[in-house]
This record gives structure tokens, sequence and C-alpha cells, in this order.
């Protein structure tokens, strides 16, 4: 499991899975410390070149956020409307 904040509120960059995007969309900031420290910490890691994460997916990695929604361009907007509350 890796769990986030919030979705990515860029244009078009949000899809379903936390700290993904679609291939041919710029690879978030958030995303490219977590390969880092893949390469970092996994001998023969190989960062890929796109953001992706299916795969992971399929492999049964949870991506999830905490936040499930967010305003368009604004960060941590639906914070606090109750999403980080599980019963």
């Amino acid at each position: 499991m890796i769990l986030g904040q919030d979705p990515y509120h860029g244009p078009g960059q949000a899809h379903g899975l936390a700290f993904s995007v679609r291939p041919g969309i710029a690879i978030p900031p958030s995303l490219l410390n977590m390969y880092k420290e893949l390469e970092n910490t996994i001998p023969g890691f190989t960062r890929p070149n796109h953001g992706y994460l299916e795969s992971w997916a399929r492999q049964g990695v949870l991506l999830l956020n905490t936040v499930l929604t967010v305003r368009a361009g604004q960060a941590h907007s639906h914070a606090s409307l109750g999403w980080e509350t599980f019963y």
C-alpha cells in the first residue's frame, strides 16, 4: 500500500490511481521522489520514463489517497470534509 494525501489537481493528471498519471503526462514531483527512493534502495531498479502505475496496481499495490476528491487547481481543497474518517 502506498498512501497519499489527495489526488493530483492539475489538468489531465488524476485518473483514479494515487500517484499515477496517464502516458504522455509529465511525471509529478511526488512520483519522481518515489522513483528516486526506489533507485536508492532496490539494486537494479531503473526509473521508468512515464508515470503510469497501472502495472503496480495489477501486481497488488494499493495506490490510495486519504482524501478522494480535490477542486481543480487547488491542492488540499477537500481536506477536512470527512474523507479522512474511516469507520
